[in-house]
């Protein structure tokens, strides 16, 4: 991995200059990445950038999933929510390693069958992010 993060909040900024800056992004996603980074709480942060990320991933760019792996490597270092729970966050970062086209130091990277599911509530574009509220 190339890309490293010595504190939460600097894997935010990366994370928020990635959404305002790329332009294959939708519109959704990069919405919602401006509502993650705008939150208080940098595990909330770190924990919904890399669910979103992940769930996502299809749009990201190689820089996209260098960014992503690195947060998910902090999260892992760090036991945040639940990812250390089956090796969540290190099997996401590996994804997106693989993702990014990143050589591995020894052997092959994990195939895709062997990742973990995304949590559909952090897709853009779900049913999950449509406001339940009934209009008035």
């Amino acid at each position: 991995m190339t890309l490293v993060f010595d504190t939460v909040w600097a894997a935010a900024a990366a994370l928020k200059a990635y959404g305002e800056g790329e332009t294959t992004l939708s519109p959704e996603l990069k919405q919602k990445i401006a509502t993650i980074t705008s939150q208080v709480s940098p595990v909330q942060i770190l924990v919904e950038g890399v669910e979103t990320l992940y769930a996502n991933r299809t749009q990201l760019t190689d820089e996209g999933h260098e960014i992503a792996a690195a947060m998910a490597s902090i999260g892992s270092e760090h036991g945040f929510s639940d990812f250390r729970t089956d090796d969540r966050a290190t099997k996401i970062m590996m994804a997106h390693l693989r993702e990014s086209g990143a050589e591995r130091a020894l052997g092959e990277w994990p195939t895709s069958e062997n990742d973990p599911a995304s949590k559909d509530h952090y897709k853009v574009g779900t049913v999950a992010e449509v406001d339940p509220t009934p209009p008035v």
